[in-house]
């Protein structure tokens, strides 16, 4: 099986600054023309040649402008809406003192745009990292289920992805009808998650949950959940780093387990909702593929297939490096290359020495 998708890229990006949007990266020229290009992110046939580099831990490790310009460059960008295409006008105006243009001239993304996926991906594979080894330590009894501090690391995440600072972005520039707030609300019932996410994110959301009368209705699972959520984050959180208490998280630990799950289940669903099988005859056999919406369609499609699989990329144990990694036949494999390895060992003998 092969997952691959076609994006539209532009010669080359540089890094621009506005005064609403932010941080953009904008195309060198005006009018450059966009090049078709086939990114394959999955083979089974090729397994091999794709363990050295996954694209969705190229995304997760883009964690500053100068790395996500770097990914634009490599594969272009992520998605493409009509309101986003608004907002480059926008911005054309502004920096060039032109009015009335009609189209854009350049080829923009933008900067907290690109920063919201990179927090989803980056923290959807941590938490998968946690749940796999709980899994793991059910299964067979010489895995150590997660301690105490890396259930206050699961729970740090699930806060994380919930409270997204870049949430208002995303749903602002990519749902059409996000000024028609209740079709938005209703759009949203099969993953309660997001709707409650969408519901806390956008200024009317937040004016409608001051009115005592609003119910968001929710599946019983959810509520509880998500009462749970809200609960711990009331009582545990200063500013936006939660400090849970030791006997919190002996007398909850099923709970935070179970909204770990929720959260990485319903974030992730809602990602790939767009995903559907695409069948072909070619020589009258059947050619499977998929068909995406757009670029981080693919990826997260690409993050689910391949981890469906088991744990096949890890955390680096140095910390001034903490960079995703894959690995293939060395899943005890702590550091993410060998200069990450010989840094950790110097400065343990340092430490000794001293």
């Amino acid at each position: 099986m092969k997952i691959e998708f076609e994006n539209f890229k532009t010669k080359i990006y540089e890094q621009g600054n506005d005064k609403n949007y932010g941080i953009f990266f904008r195309s060198t020229e005006a009018d450059s023309k966009s090049v078709p290009t086939t990114i394959c992110l999955y083979d089974t046939d090729l397994y091999k040649d794709f363990e050295s580099e996954k694209i969705y831990l190229e995304l997760a490790n883009a964690n500053t402008p100068d790395k996500a310009l770097e990914f634009c460059n490599k594969y272009g960008k992520l998605i493409e809406t009509n309101i986003l295409k608004e907002v480059y006008i926008e911005i054309e105006n502004q920096n060039s003192n032109t009015l009335d243009i009609k189209s854009t001239n350049y080829d923009y993304i933008l900067y907290a745009h690109f920063r919201y996926y990179q927090l989803v991906i980056s923290n959807l594979a941590k938490l998968f990292l946690l749940l796999q080894k709980e899994t793991l330590s059910k299964e067979k009894p010489s895995k150590k289920p997660l301690t105490e501090k890396e259930i206050a690391c699961l729970f740090a995440h699930c806060c994380h992805l919930i409270m997204n600072s870049y949430h208002s972005d995303r749903f602002q520039l990519e749902l059409s009808n996000y000024l028609d707030f209740p079709e938005t609300l209703n759009s949203l019932k099969a993953y309660p998650l997001v709707q409650y996410i969408f519901l806390i994110s956008s200024k009317t959301g937040q004016k409608m949950q001051e009115n005592k009368d609003f119910h968001l209705p929710l599946p019983e699972t959810a509520f509880t959940l998500i009462s749970f959520f809200q609960k711990t984050m009331h009582c545990f959180t200063d500013g936006d780093v939660p400090y849970i208490p030791h006997d919190y998280i002996i007398n909850h630990r099923s709970e935070f387990i179970q909204l770990a799950d929720f959260v990485y289940t319903q974030i992730l669903s809602f990602e790939i909702r767009f995903t559907h099988p695409k069948i072909s005859l070619k020589s009258f056999d059947n050619i499977s593929c998929w068909k995406f919406h757009s670029l981080i369609n693919a990826i997260f499609f690409y993050f689910y297939i391949d981890n469906s699989r088991g744990n096949i990329f890890n955390i680096c144990a140095n910390e001034y490096c903490k960079k995703f990694y894959s690995w293939s036949t060395r899943p005890d494999k702590k550091y993410c290359s060998r200069n990450c390895a010989q840094k950790v060992s110097k400065r343990k003998y340092k430490n000794r020495t001293v």
